[in-house]
């Protein structure tokens, strides 16, 4: 699976979610979050079934980050 990755930004914060695939090629999402600039954060790696969950995930991820202001980083 080619990874498909997005980031947003909302003034101090960052989220990224990438679809791609684990060590034994189950399609994952793999959401990043944080403060820009600081090395804390958080990641969560979260399995699907197929390839399509995973990027329906993806745009739904992309839909709740743009309802809490967020805006998709170039």
């Amino acid at each position: 699976m080619t990874a498909f990755r997005r980031r947003w930004h909302k003034g101090t914060r960052f989220y990224e979610a990438e679809a791609c695939e684990d060590l034994f090629g189950t399609p994952c999402v793999r959401l990043t979050w944080g403060r820009i600039g600081t090395a804390c954060g958080r990641i969560v790696l979260r399995p699907y079934e197929s390839r399509d969950d995973a990027l329906d995930a993806l745009d739904a991820v992309g839909s709740r980050r743009a309802a809490r202001g967020y805006t998709l980083a170039g």
